[in-house]
């Protein structure tokens, strides 16, 4: 990903619920995760990006990263799914079940990581 794109991917974030990231168990890297309501999406960045994403911090995980084509079909289906917000009364409930049963757990048994990034969004 060229730094353009990065930084409009960071400002996107900014703006987006329930956005994180994590560092990665691979060195020098980071995961981005952006739930949809059709799953979590997530990009894999150089840690000296780190900085620029002002989200919430999951502990450390190994990447599970979606092909582009799956990536770019849940980011269609999302815009496609929104009206004038992304997010809405149509696909909160959706994306509110995703951050349930694919977010929280990564952060295995830390409830107080689980409370950080909850609170964080909860402001």
């Amino acid at each position: 990903m060229d730094n353009q794109m990065l930084l409009i991917l960071a400002l996107l974030c900014m703006r987006l619920p329930y956005v994180w990231k994590a560092k990665s168990l691979t060195p020098n890297l980071f995961v981005i995760g952006i739930p949809t309501p059709g799953g979590v999406i997530t990009y894999q960045c150089g840690l000296e990006y780190w900085s620029l994403f002002k989200v919430p911090v999951l502990p450390p995980m190994e990447e599970k990263l979606q092909s582009t084509a799956d990536a770019i079909k849940m980011l269609e289906n999302y815009i496609m799914s929104s009206d004038i917000q992304l997010i809405n009364s149509t696909n909160l409930e959706q994306i509110e079940n995703v951050v349930k049963n694919e977010v929280l757990p990564l952060c295995k048994d830390d409830t107080i990581a689980q409370a950080a990034y909850i609170g964080f969004y909860n402001k």
